[in-house]
């Protein structure tokens, strides 16, 4: 909102008037905001061109003789304000015209978006296989949301060899938009690895730490620390702080499979260092704090890194000396804010692996106006997406920015500049292809109006219907390894299952085995409640300490209601105390009072239908084998 505010000069516009109490709060913001930049002698970046403007009008910046501007479909009265002071002092503005070469125009349809992605990415593929040196421009007009889609089905069908082998880096296609930086692994697990220094974090946060590459220690503990994960779901607990893990795994010797002496040093060494930091200190301090504790914890790994792990390296480098800036607007701050301030930084710098040139590049619409290419296919090209719907700043008046024609502030601004960039776009190769899907979910789509009366043609004039990607990706993979004859393993010494043992062989034989067989089963889930198995087994273990103690019906017979509360009431205590101790973020002093007083008139009531039996009993073994 700042920024439109600058760049369209709307200071100069009685703001008050137009808006309602948002705006108001707005203007009050921007108020307080521009004093403290005053005091500090700080600018914003919104603030750059009117400053650029002035110092051009005052001669402290030298005018160009020429200045050649392209893809500027409307102009900003900032903009436009700094090309007159130009053309003013002498300059000679001129628009760049590139070739104009009306494209051949086709549609096609998909089923569903998924479908539209695979139609595209095989005709593309199709092309480079004919045409080797063919120039392929894809535009996406959602490559934000589509981003990840498209990069799954391009690799599985352009460049399918790097679905099969690691090695395989893909060079056939480029996606231009970078990702957040805190997605990529490295950075993520970087984060939540410096998160456990702030207090309790989430199971499954803390299981991809353990069995995080790029911890060190990995190469050598990656099982054993496999196995901890493992152990920890067992327990439970929903959320584990930093000393609890390290007493967790101090409890296995060197002869227990989850024995991992690695990441137990480094964990303690981790405490230690955060025993030795201060209460607060600049954010300066704090980056090279900050990175002693991921030196400490072993990152980025012992292994190497590939290209695209390296260069996230070195971009979460620029991002501590960025949290270290930070010092010119925040004198000091505790660590939980500073860890928080440098994801916040990694959310929002955008990472995109440099890569060498590639053929087939994936665009948006606004980076693929101007650019030349043997063949454009436009993605994407429904009635819901194209023209984009308006989206006024809701901060801003949104009659004067449809007066002002300012960007995505009503549908007729969308519409012309959705008109215009389909325009150029279909100049910008020779064949250009429109498609669309005709369902998004539940929602029916049309094609867009902008490109409803190209000619339609089937998919599969445009793609052949094998084009899959993978039926070929043998041939691309240069070592192939013969896997050994198929054999089932022994019979084990014992096989449980009973009736769910044949019907999951009559449903699946691979699951038969790989559940019952080779004793395959899903990890624990942590729970944040007692669940049903849970009070199952506080009502076993308290009915095993009654009974231990009455014996028989004849011991039984002696107890009143009065007496029996008398015993039953310390033993169920007694319970809830042994099993607390495993979930005390469960057991809270009040939950186990509650629960003491239920599970004692549980199990009351339950000696009451005892006293029933008409014959006399004697309790012989509780859990024993036979």
């Amino acid at each position: 909102a700042y920024a439109l505010y600058t760049a369209w000069r709307l200071q100069d516009h009685p703001l008050a008037a137009f808006g309602g109490d948002e705006t108001r709060r707005f203007l009050d913001w921007v108020k307080i905001f521009e004093q403290r930049l005053s005091r500090q002698a700080l600018l914003s970046a919104a603030q750059l061109l009117p400053l650029i403007v002035s110092a051009f009008d005052q001669g402290v910046l030298t005018v160009p003789k020429q200045l050649v501007h392209s893809g500027f479909d409307s102009l900003s009265p900032s903009q436009a304000t700094l090309f007159d002071t130009l053309g003013a002092h002498g300059c000679d503005i001129a628009e760049y015209q590139g070739e104009s070469r009306p494209g051949r125009r086709q549609r096609t349809e998909a089923s569903d978006n998924e479908s539209e992605i695979r139609l595209v990415a095989g005709w593309a593929r199709e092309r480079l296989q004919t045409e080797p040196e063919t120039r392929i421009g894809i535009v996406s007009v959602r490559i934000s949301q589509q981003r990840r889609d498209l990069e799954r089905l391009f690799t599985e069908i352009v460049t399918p060899a790097a679905c099969l082998s690691n090695s395989a880096q893909q060079t056939l296609f480029n996606i231009s938009l970078g990702e957040a930086l805190s997605e990529r692994p490295l950075v993520a697990h970087a984060l939540l690895a410096m998160r456990l220094l702030t207090g309790p974090q989430p199971l499954n946060a803390i299981g991809q730490v353990l069995r995080s590459p790029f911890i060190g220690g990995h190469a050598d503990e990656w099982e054993q620390r496999a196995l901890f994960d493992a152990a920890l779901r067992e327990d439970g607990l929903p959320m584990l702080d930093l000393q609890r893990l390290s007493r967790r795994l101090e409890r296995y010797d060197r002869d227990d499979p989850r024995h991992c002496p690695d990441l137990l040093a480094r964990l303690q060494h981790l405490q230690a260092l955060r025993r030795e930091l201060p209460a607060d200190d600049t954010p300066n301090n704090w980056a090279g704090h900050l990175q002693a504790l991921l030196t400490a914890l072993g990152w980025p790994g012992d292994q190497g890194l590939d290209s695209h792990e390296f260069q996230q390296q070195e971009r979460m480098q620029r991002v501590f000396s960025e949290l270290a800036e930070l010092g010119k607007v925040c004198p000091k701050m505790q660590l939980g804010e500073a860890i928080k301030r440098l994801g916040n930084l990694a959310t929002e710098a955008l990472f995109q692996a440099k890569t060498p040139p590639a053929p087939i590049q994936i665009l948006g619409p606004l980076e693929a106006a101007g650019m030349d290419f043997d063949a454009i296919w436009m993605l994407g090209m429904d009635d819901q997406h194209w023209p984009p719907s308006p989206q006024p700043n809701p901060l801003l008046p949104t009659v004067l920015q449809r007066e002002l024609q300012m960007p995505h502030a009503s549908a007729a601004r969308e519409l012309a500049f959705a008109t215009s960039l389909t325009e150029r776009l279909t100049h910008s190769a020779p064949d250009v292809v429109a498609s669309h899907a005709r369902a998004d979910g539940d929602r029916e789509q049309r094609a867009s109006p902008l490109v409803a009366d190209w000619p339609l043609i089937a998919a599969e004039e445009l793609v052949s219907p094998s084009s899959t990607g993978l039926r070929d990706a043998c041939a691309q993979v240069n070592s192939l390894e013969p896997l050994p004859d198929a054999h089932s393993g022994g019979m084990p010494d014992e096989l449980r299952g009973g009736a769910a043992l044949l019907a999951a062989q009559a449903s699946c034989p691979f699951s038969a085995i790989a559940r019952f067989r080779l004793r395959a089963r899903p990890l624990e889930e942590a729970s944040f409640a007692p669940d049903g198995a849970l009070i199952g087994t506080l009502i076993h273990e308290l009915l095993q300490r009654v009974w231990q103690n009455l014996k028989d019906s004849e011991t039984l017979a002696q107890h009143d209601a009065t007496a029996l509360q008398a015993k039953v009431g310390p033993l169920a205590v007694a319970t809830l105390d042994d099993i607390g101790r495993r979930r005390p973020d469960l057991f809270t002093a009040r939950f186990r009072a509650l629960e003491a007083a239920r599970l004692t008139r549980l199990i009351i009531d339950w000696l009451e239908i005892e006293r029933e039996r008409t014959q006399p009993f004697s309790v012989q073994a509780l859990e024993q084998d036979q």
